[in-house]
């Protein structure tokens, strides 16, 4: 059955049941890296990749325009994971053997310090302030939790057994851990720095671990059952369990950046798994290079690198674009000559760029082409229509807005030249006088006296 599965594969794409017309395909060639490269991941601007090989103990850093290797950095022993911090500044890569994570100037591309974690540290992953990093200890059951601005373990928390994957949601209150040992997952509160609940019981030896956009689902890549277990967040409770079919032995689950599948390293045969979350099916399966281990998503090309552990090699997806929707609701009302802040927010991939087409933005805003947000303090007040257009390769989506700025509060005229207001002055003026009438009367009545 295998090998009649390993050459389906080898044919090329295979498309599940019922499965829309797939347009993700493999671009050639790949990329070759280091020695047993593992873990894999875009910078937020994506201008870059970094790719860790284990058996060489190195980082490959790779131009993503050109899809070539443009230098190497030297880290720690068995260097497994990596991952970049929010703003970029920063790349965590945990070292197993050495017990350690290495810090990366991405400006650099150079090692600025070695932080000292637990035993056999596996996974890495920034809280989405990038104020926490949180890694995971195989050997000792635990996750170290770094404060990035100090570089110092602040807390260690006890895990189940062997943890292996972590993942954070996207508003930072919570970690799920993949124990494999345990065939469970831990959850982690941010804030206490605890575990909360029982664990979650899985399938067999899970490894890796994604949640959904939307913080609403985790999934669990269960190696030994060729399966992935589906987490609904608020109950802490599988939902439903998704067969894998053709692939076997999952390692690591990953999102695209829409939210709208998922792929699946499968190291056993040699391809990636594609699930539609809204179905929870596979609707096609990718072969990969000799055992494929993690896929990252750019967040600003239609693209996604795998990495490939026995082929020494990268193997580049071309991922189908989807097309922008505008999703953010009315802006709120301004006042003239008041801060302002309002976010044009939109769907699709490869991330939109923003930009006003129709009319223009009141005096004093402006509109960030990156974040869609429009910002300043407004000069001008009244009615103000625009249009904002979110783009990217596959399309755009336009949507009208009219921001009301209403008039900066009047301040009495006679209050603005002398800092008294009238009313306040009269109600002075007459303590005055009738303290003056009463200091008369006491005078008089010392004389008569």
């Amino acid at each position: 059955m295998l090998l009649a599965a390993a050459a389906t594969l080898a044919a090329g794409l295979v498309l599940g049941a019922g499965s829309p017309a797939w347009a993700d395909a493999v671009v050639p060639p790949a990329i070759s890296v280091g020695d047993a490269p593992g873990g894999v991941a875009f910078a937020p601007d994506g201008s870059k990749a970094y790719v860790v090989n284990s058996g060489s103990d190195s980082v490959s850093v790779i131009n993503t325009a050109t899809d070539t290797v443009v230098g190497t950095i030297t880290v720690g022993s068995n260097p497994l994971f990596v991952a970049f911090s929010p703003d970029e500044a920063m790349a965590y890569v945990t070292n197993r053997f050495s017990n350690s994570v290495s810090v990366i100037d991405t400006d650099t591309d150079a090692v600025v310090d070695t932080i000292a974690v637990g035993s056999e540290p596996i996974s890495v992953a920034f809280a989405s302030d990038g104020g926490r990093a949180y890694v995971t200890n195989r050997a000792d059951g635990s996750v170290s939790i770094i404060d990035t601005s100090s570089g110092l373990v602040v807390a260690t928390v006890a895990v189940g057994t062997s943890p292996s994957g972590i993942a954070i949601s996207p508003d930072g209150s919570r970690a799920y851990v993949a124990n494999q040992g345990g065939s469970s997952v831990s959850v982690i509160d941010t804030v206490a720095g605890a575990v909360v609940g029982a664990p979650i019981d899985v399938g067999s030896f899970p490894s890796g671990i994604a949640v959904s956009p939307d913080g609403s689902l985790v999934y669990v890549a269960n190696q030994l059952e060729n399966s992935v277990s589906v987490i609904d967040a608020a109950t802490a409770a599988v939902t439903v369990t998704i067969a894998l079919g053709l692939g076997t032995q999952p390692y690591i689950p990953a999102f695209s950046p829409d939210g709208t599948k998922i792929y699946v390293t499968n190291l056993n045969s040699d391809s990636i798994s594609v699930i539609d979350p809204v179905t929870a099916a596979v609707v096609a399966t990718i072969p990969m290079g000799n055992r494929p281990v993690l896929t990252a998503f750019s967040l600003t090309q239609p693209k996604a690198y795998v990495t490939n552990e026995d082929d020494d090699s990268v193997t580049v997806i071309a991922v189908d674009a989807v097309a922008p929707a505008i999703t953010s609701g009315l802006p709120s009302a301004a006042t003239q000559n008041s801060a302002y802040s309002f976010t044009v927010t939109a769907s699709g991939y490869e991330a939109p760029t923003f930009a006003v087409t129709v009319g223009e933005l009141p005096a004093g805003l402006d509109l960030d082409p990156v974040s869609g947000t429009v910002s300043g303090t407004p000069t001008t007040s009244g009615s103000f229509a625009f249009t904002v257009t979110a783009s990217n390769s596959a399309g755009s989506d336009a949507a009208a807005y009219t921001l009301e700025i209403e008039s900066a509060p009047t301040i009495d005229n006679e209050l603005a030249a002398t800092g008294v207001d009238a009313r306040m002055g009269g109600l002075l003026g007459g303590l005055l006088l009738l303290g003056g009438a009463v200091f008369v009367a006491a005078r008089r009545r010392r004389q008569t006296a």
